[in-house]
């Protein structure tokens, strides 16, 4: 089986404190998207994209059925294309040639063996509600990068991190306030086991 070409392939937030990539609605989420190769390859996209959203469920302990209640709601998803060549913004290490020009055959930018780095920068609404993880629900909110190759079959390569909402304007109960305004505004969605 031939080896990847591609020997790391990571997300790397600007914005780290204790390590846990805390970021406030409304600020700018900044880092980079780093990748190392092994040998030439022919990148056709690297895409981000965040996604937060809330779950809530439990069981009803007093239904002879077994009902379980449960919603989900979406806060953000969102996905941004990273441009590929110097000249749009995008890594600054090796020869690109801009994307488009070439053969026809594909939109694919050359990528020479190395280390290269994607600059990532992604305004947060202003509205996200802070993280927060329970017993009976959650906000989280992860990055996911998805790199495709250029090859007969593409080759696809995805990473994720979490990180963190903390609004520090809440007053009462912090992330419990979020969670119960989440419930009482989405309503409940019932659904059998």
């Amino acid at each position: 089986m031939a080896e990847s070409a591609i020997k790391k392939f990571e997300i790397h937030l600007e914005h780290d404190i204790d390590e846990q990539y805390q970021y406030e609605p409304g600020e700018m989420l900044r880092g980079e998207v780093q990748l190392t190769t092994g040998k030439d390859i022919m990148v056709c996209s690297v895409d981000v994209q965040i996604r937060g959203e809330a779950t809530v469920s439990w069981d009803n302990e007093n239904s002879p059925v077994g009902q379980q209640f449960s919603a989900r709601e979406t806060y953000i998803d969102t996905t941004v294309k990273l441009p590929l060549t110097a000249d749009a913004g995008g890594p600054s290490t090796g020869q690109r040639r801009p994307a488009g020009s070439g053969s026809g055959k594909s939109d694919a930018v050359p990528f020479g063996r190395g280390e290269h780095s994607l600059p990532l920068e992604i305004p947060l609404p202003s509205t996200l509600p802070s993280s927060f993880i329970g017993k009976y629900g959650s906000i989280t909110y992860v990055l996911k990068a998805t790199l495709r190759e250029d090859k007969v079959l593409y080759n696809v390569v995805r990473r994720s991190r979490g990180f963190l909402i903390l609004v520090t304007s809440l007053i009462c109960c912090g992330d419990l306030s979020a969670l119960i305004f989440f419930c009482l505004r989405k309503g409940l969605q019932q659904s059998r086991s």
